[in-house]
């Protein structure tokens, strides 16, 4: 009977790990604010773009996303997308769920200037990561003379859920836990 009960709960796992539960945030970034002004410069409206970047890793190993996309209005953006190389997703995921720290950096640029933003290194060894979402939530240009100034608001989070496999284990250590003993 014990034995039509274990199996009938591996099946469960086996079967519930493929309809996977919903997503969730599992670590969450944010960068912006004023980045000063810019005596001297003007550029003119159709230029005015905002970049926000995450980089994992130091160099010459790092992975940067979001370095392909330029911003003239609040928006959001989910990686990996198809133009993110499949072997930098990869090395970002395995990077993130290792246990071991790297660093982690948000960059919030523009087309006259930006800041490098200390991150940190999330340790998310048991995750399965699903994707990144960028969120830019605010952008600003104030032109005065004789200057310019910008100012960006954005929101990294990773996304992801609890490994299926480290769930199926603690059911089935549990369940050979409680087999009747001969």
């Amino acid at each position: 009977m014990s034995r039509n009960i274990t199996i009938a709960l591996l099946f469960v796992c086996i079967g519930g790990s493929a309809a996977r539960a919903d997503s969730i945030i599992l670590a969450e970034f944010f960068g912006g604010g004023g980045y000063g002004e810019y005596p001297g410069y003007y550029v003119p409206p159709e230029d005015r773009w905002v970049q926000c970047t995450l980089q994992w890793g130091a160099s010459p190993s790092s992975v940067v996303f979001g370095a392909d996309l330029y911003w003239y209005e609040p928006g959001e953006h989910i990686f990996p997308d198809p133009n993110t190389p499949p072997e930098d997703w990869a090395l970002f995921v395995a990077g993130i769920t290792d246990g071991s720290s790297d660093p982690m950096r948000v960059c919030c640029g523009s087309s006259i200037g930006g800041t490098l933003l200390p991150g940190s290194d999330p340790d998310l060894s048991g995750y399965q990561i699903d994707y990144l979402r960028l969120q830019v939530l605010d952008i600003t240009w104030d032109w005065e003379p004789p200057g310019i100034s910008f100012g960006c608001e954005a929101k990294w989070q990773i996304w992801g859920v609890p490994e299926p496999a480290s769930l199926l284990l603690l059911i089935l250590g549990a369940g050979l836990a409680a087999r009747p003993r001969r």
